[in-house]
């Protein structure tokens, strides 16, 4: 019996002892340097974050940016409304976009808290993360990039040698975007227009306060272009639906901003294409729509 009981005893140690290595293990696996002070802080914030989630998600971050992991990144970073952040980030190597110290400043030990309502983040700002209000909203990240690449398209759209104007490309708060004849395009003018190299962003203005801006993503091939032509389009405002009965020549991705002088401005992201019509009338042609 005396037997039985000790071997009882000595299986009961080893079980505690085993239990409590594999919860000290664990325990210092999440362990992180957030203070009851930063989780009264969450209080405030109505606990849309945890403490410690944000500085296990700023090292994830951290993780990504060791690994030299693009795709990581731009997992994190919204699509809703933004596709040509996705699109800069993938247009360089990782070393190209991002130089030694700009990563150092981001290595350094992120915090529990936000900064106030903008969220959290590492460095000096290098990168800005935060997540909606709602508990199970997922992380988001903004990458401040230590010096913007020269754009690959500096003087915007050129045809035979010009740099057509904003208003070819107009986004607005009623009127959204139309289609405009290549001949119409090329008559724009404002009062004001600059040619912003090398980030290639064209800039006009009618009035004191107005604005007007747009800038190349990306180019789009000619099959995308003509496939994107092949759906129907409702343009805003219209009770018909358009069909494009023609041949994409030219195709990109533009950035397109309005602002007419108040707090609030306009945008959008959408394919643009330079058509030659059935009836031999050039066309620049929205094809597709993802505002911001």
């Amino acid at each position: 019996m005396k037997i039985i009981n000790k071997l009882f005893i000595s299986n009961l140690f080893l079980f505690l002892f085993l239990s409590l290595s594999s919860y000290h293990a664990n325990a210092v696996e999440l362990q992180t340097p957030c203070t009851i002070e930063d989780k009264e802080y969450a209080d405030f914030w109505e606990n849309y974050y945890s403490p410690d989630e944000a500085y296990l998600m700023g090292k994830e971050i951290q993780k990504l940016i060791a690994d030299k992991d693009l795709k990581g990144l731009a997992s994190l970073m919204p699509e809703y409304g933004y596709p040509h952040r996705v699109e800069y980030l993938f247009s360089r190597s990782f070393d190209e976009h991002f130089p030694q110290d700009w990563i150092d400043e981001v290595m350094e030990e992120p915090e529990c808290r936000p900064i106030g309502w903008r969220g959290f983040m590492l460095g000096n700002g290098q990168i800005w993360y935060d997540k909606g209000s709602d508990t199970e909203d997922p992380w988001h990240i903004s990458i401040n990039y230590f010096n913007r690449l020269p754009s690959l398209f500096p003087k915007g759209w050129v045809y035979r040698g010009k740099t057509l104007h904003p208003l070819c490309f107009e986004t607005g708060f009623k009127d959204d975007a139309y289609p405009i004849t290549l001949e119409k395009c090329l008559k724009a003018e404002t009062k004001e227009f600059h040619i912003y190299e090398p980030d290639g962003l064209i800039s006009a203005s009618d009035f004191e306060r107005e604005r007007m801006t747009y800038s190349i993503i990306k180019e789009v091939s000619l099959d995308e272009c003509n496939r994107l032509s092949k759906n129907t389009i409702e343009f805003y405002g219209r009770d018909n639906i358009e069909e494009i009965n023609g041949e994409c020549l030219k195709s990109y991705l533009i950035s397109a901003t309005y602002n007419g002088g108040g707090t609030w401005t306009a945008s959008s992201v959408r394919v643009w294409g330079l058509f030659e019509l059935e009836n031999k009338i050039k066309e620049f042609i929205p094809l597709t729509y993802s505002p911001e």
